[in-house]
């Protein structure tokens, strides 16, 4: 059975004091994954890391193809869909300001069949 995974989203150009990042859905400063997750524990997760141009990701597209593609081979599955993770994305570098640098997409599995846990993934977005 397929597990979901953590998400996260964020970005190394980030100037600020303070770095907004898309966790699960949710834009905010900080994230938090249980010390028993997978993804911590076994280093269970998957990544793209995507190059900013003028405030845009470059080849976004074939980013989520393939972190989707490598989320399915490594039996994690993606609760947010493709236009939530480019808004979560968008979100993430309108809040940061970022204009040039890089963002990456992270995907790590909350379990791994040894603990029942409601949500199977975590996903988080920084820039």
């Amino acid at each position: 059975m397929a597990s979901a995974a953590h998400f996260i989203i964020f970005s190394f150009a980030c100037k600020l004091a303070r770095m907004a990042i898309w966790h699960n859905g949710t834009l905010g400063e900080t994230a938090s994954i249980d010390a028993s997750s997978a993804g911590l524990l076994l280093g269970w997760g998957v990544f793209t890391t995507v190059g900013v141009k003028k405030g845009r990701a470059m080849w976004l597209e074939q980013h989520l193809h393939r972190l989707r593609r490598d989320a399915a081979r490594c039996d994690i599955t993606l609760a947010f869909s493709d236009d939530e993770l480019r808004d979560g994305l968008a979100a993430v570098l309108g809040a940061n300001e970022i204009e040039t640098g890089m963002a990456r997409l992270t995907a790590t599995r909350r379990d791994d069949g040894r603990w029942n846990t409601d949500a199977n993934s975590d996903i988080t977005i920084l820039a």
